[in-house]
């Protein structure tokens, strides 16, 4: 029983010190950027300044925890998504931020999708200029 009972806590504070430090860190996404919470850095190819500049509005409300408040967020974010789309020029991209715009004026309840759809728009975008 003594030998059982050490065995538990030597594994608690194993367990423990490994945990302890751990990195908030949001694992990689399917496009190969990790994005570190609470202030870290995120991880990206180099990019053109006006797609690193789209991704500076998009990445703050896009990393908040899903639902009213980041649908308010996006929906605040749409004059600066459209004049940053407009500025790269990309139809899909510019298509998404319409849609989200339209479902953020019509009060809708799809925000949160139209928002996914602005966000793997951007990224592929983003993978396309990695590539060049």
């Amino acid at each position: 029983m003594r030998t059982l009972r050490l065995s538990c806590a030597s594994l608690i504070l194993i367990l423990a010190a490994c945990g302890g430090g751990a990195s908030h860190a949001e694992p990689e996404h399917e496009h190969g950027h990790g994005h570190e919470h609470a202030g870290g850095e995120h991880e990206h190819p180099e990019l053109p300044p006006d797609v690193e500049a789209f991704h500076d509005a998009l990445a703050p409300i896009w990393h908040m925890e899903p639902g009213e408040g980041r649908a308010q967020a996006g929906c605040e974010g749409v004059a600066v998504f459209r004049e940053r789309a407009t500025a790269l020029g990309d139809a899909a991209l510019t298509d998404a931020v319409e849609a989200l715009a339209a479902e953020c004026d019509a009060t809708g309840p799809e925000v949160e999708t139209r928002l996914a759809g602005v966000h793997d728009a951007y990224h592929a975008v983003a993978e396309q200029h990695a590539a060049e």
